[in-house]
């Protein structure tokens, strides 16, 4: 059986319209991972190989495909749970430390790195 492939510059709708194609390419996750910060297991994972709990509050996601260098996009969030104590969650996307290969969030409660219950990651840019 024979490979083939699909070549487009342009996706077309018959009542929603056009999109170029380069704004799916370009404008979709290139690793997604949902994680109990604490249990360092992965939920849900799009090119995430493994993850590793590097720290209390600093967590290590290794990808499976390499980005083009250490400079993209990431985003995080967490969810608080009562169990894990009182104030807001601030999220630390750790640019110095993430390589084209692996990225690392830390995340701190009231000042200090701590550990909620489950977050979320997803980074944006090239692969290699």
């Amino acid at each position: 059986m024979a490979l083939g492939k699909i070549k487009a510059d342009t996706l077309d709708h018959s009542t929603a319209g056009s999109l170029d194609t380069q704004y799916v390419v370009n404008g979709s996750a290139k690793m997604q991972a949902s994680t109990n910060a604490s249990a360092a297991s992965r939920t849900g994972a799009l090119n995430v190989s493994s993850i590793s709990d590097t720290a209390t509050g600093k967590v290590t996601f290794n990808l499976s495909s390499a980005m083009s260098d250490g400079n993209y996009n990431i985003v995080a969030g967490v969810q608080h749970s009562s169990a894990s104590g009182t104030g807001a969650y601030f999220v630390q996307c750790v640019y110095d430390d993430s390589t084209a290969s692996a990225t690392q969030v830390w995340v701190y409660q009231n000042g200090s790195l701590a550990d909620p219950s489950f977050y979320g990651v997803a980074n944006f840019g090239d692969l290699a």
